[in-house]
């Protein structure tokens, strides 16, 4: 089966710091995907080969301040219409990619995301990650969509009238662009489709430390506080 023509319409947008871990696949796997799309790497200062390693599959940028800054600094250099954010844990499937294109063919969609599933999981672990997305289906509805930044693609004019992601938060910056962007077209969440990431959050914070940590982050969103500290992985990554 021929890999999917409609790549040519993507930019991918990869913020990376420190990433040489696990860049290296994930760029070879997107550029695999979606051969005919432009990748771009936004590094924020990585001390480690990520920036050596990325180039040979992306353009590599550098910019300062937080992932909202990074995104937002790749999203001005795309030359693309469709703007696809990926995270640089995350393997990009051609599922995915095929089904959210299909629903950019409505020239009223302005976002699509699917489901983020980490790979590895035990039941306990799976059952949390299955709950986190039940959530995020049911900001769907109840009108308030949020989705995750992991893997997400908007269109680029909705992208810039909504404002991008707010630079100032350290967290839910993702679930805040999600809501401001549905006021200028429909957000489409994907149930049926998975996108697969490292477990390298549970392996940093543990079950019950991830927990804790996206829920503060998640009850100081929806009281409308900007939350300044992430724990997971970014905090440190610093």
């Amino acid at each position: 089966m021929a890999v999917f023509d409609a790549s040519s319409k993507v930019s991918i947008i990869v913020p990376t710091l420190n990433e040489e871990a696990l860049i290296g696949k994930v760029l070879q796997n997107a550029r695999k995907v979606a051969p005919g799309s432009e990748i771009i790497v936004v590094d924020g200062g990585s001390k480690d080969g990520t920036r050596k390693i990325a180039i040979k599959y992306a353009i590599v940028l550098r910019a300062k301040g937080r992932v909202g800054a990074a995104r937002n600094f790749g999203a001005r250099a795309a030359k693309n219409d469709i703007l696809l954010f990926l995270d640089a844990d995350t393997f990009l499937n051609k599922t995915f990619l095929e089904r959210a294109l299909s629903a950019f063919h409505d020239p009223k969609v302005v976002g699509a995301g699917g489901r983020i599933m980490p790979e590895r999981l035990d039941p306990l672990e799976r059952l949390f990650f299955e709950i986190c997305n039940l959530m995020i289906a049911a900001s769907f509805a109840i009108q308030k969509p949020n989705l995750a930044g992991t893997c997400v693609m908007y269109r680029k004019s909705a992208f810039f009238r909504a404002g991008g992601f707010d630079e100032t938060r350290a967290a839910s910056e993702d679930f805040d662009l999600t809501e401001r962007i549905a006021k200028v077209g429909k957000v489409k969440f994907l149930w049926r489709v998975n996108t697969r990431t490292a477990k390298r959050r549970l392996a940093e914070l543990g079950l019950f430390g991830l927990m804790m940590d996206w829920g503060r982050t998640t009850v100081k969103y929806v009281m409308g506080i900007k939350e300044q500290e992430y724990a997971a992985i970014r905090k440190k990554a610093k």
